[in-house]
């Protein structure tokens, strides 16, 4: 009809607007008539088919695909060359990013090895030191050692002396070497110190002497001496004489030495709480620098145990870039080979 020719001309002035690579004598517009070519085809009809322009149109594409084909054969051999060399490129990234990441991963084993070793050393170290001073700090040895002249330092009001004399110059040492292997720990770790381990002494012992103990004179005693001397004397001198007597006889006897040292304890009683607050110190002396010494181990294995901050080789960027490049030489190898299909 008038009206498709129109439009047909309309089309092929726009289609001949666009520069189109194709095959020559192959046009970029083709008018086919859609329902007689669709009831051409199913019929079979040659002729038909033909004048609805779809044999024109199926001759084009097949003309198309042939040249595509022939031009994809020229040049396939050099997309093939210009993709290999891209996967050798990318293949010798991936061999040097490798051999970055094997780098990393030994020097971060040898730090590690590094680590454990000293982790070990320092902790037998220590706790050989520990077991130096355990062994110094065991209570019956404690006792056995310094009880008897502690407790005679007491007695002399001598304690602050002796603790210095005694004390002091005996776990001088052990701080010493604790505190080395401490220190040790912070340094190699980069680790901060917390300070310094000191053994804090337990408050001075007080001693409570024994009260002196409550002897009664007997009823007989005091009933028979004036009775006796009543009696005896008071009889001889008779009248207000002998009464005075008496009565003097009477407060002079009574006045006995024995009454007199019963008023104040004895020499054991007062050693043997001494003895007792001696003990005390020491035991308290003890446990205490006992707990110092188990809060000093725990503190050392934190600090020797920390673990390394460092990033995971699987995160860093040379692993990245391994992934991207095995990726993108897949792909290359995936698509030549979809091509080599066509």
């Amino acid at each position: 009809s008038d009206e498709q020719k129109e439009v047909f001309h309309r089309l092929r002035f726009v289609a001949e607007s666009f520069r189109a690579d194709l095959p020559s004598g192959i046009s970029n517009l083709y008018r086919v008539d859609a329902l007689p070519a669709l009831r051409a085809r199913l019929k079979g009809d040659t002729a038909a088919a033909q004048v609805s322009g779809l044999a024109a149109f199926e001759s084009a594409l097949q003309a198309i695909t042939a040249a595509k084909q022939e031009r994809l054969r020229v040049r396939l051999p050099r997309i093939r060359a210009i993709a290999s060399q891209i996967q050798q490129q990318l293949q010798a990234k991936v061999e040097a990013f490798n051999a970055e990441l094997s780098a990393a991963k030994e020097k971060q084993q040898a730090k590690i090895a590094i680590q454990q070793k000293a982790e070990k050393l320092i902790r037998q170290g220590f706790q050989a030191s520990a077991s130096e001073l355990e062994s110094w700090l065991y209570l019956p040895k404690l006792l056995e050692r310094y009880q008897s002249e502690l407790a005679m330092a007491l007695r002399q009001g001598q304690f602050e002396t002796w603790q210095m004399q005694r004390l002091q110059s005996a776990i001088a040492p052990h701080e010493q070497a604790l505190n080395q292997w401490f220190d040790k720990g912070c340094e190699f770790f980069q680790q901060q110190h917390s300070g310094s381990l000191k053994f804090l002494y337990p408050s001075p012992p007080q001693v409570t002497l024994p009260e002196p103990p409550q002897t009664a004179t007997s009823k007989n005693d005091s009933d028979l001496m004036p009775v006796a001397l009543s009696t005896g004397i008071g009889w001889i001198l008779g009248g207000p004489v002998g009464a005075a007597v008496v009565g003097g006889a009477s407060y002079l006897i009574g006045r006995t030495p024995a009454q007199k040292s019963a008023n104040s304890p004895s020499e054991s009683q007062i050693l043997q709480a001494y003895q007792e607050a001696a003990e005390d110190y020491l035991t308290h002396l003890n446990i205490e620098w006992l707990a110092s010494l188990r809060d000093c181990q725990q503190k050392l294995e934190a600090i020797i145990c920390y673990k390394s901050e460092d990033e995971p080789l699987e995160s860093t960027p040379a692993s990245y870039q391994i992934q991207l490049a095995q990726s993108l030489i897949d792909n290359l190898s995936l698509e030549i080979e979809k091509i080599g299909r066509l």
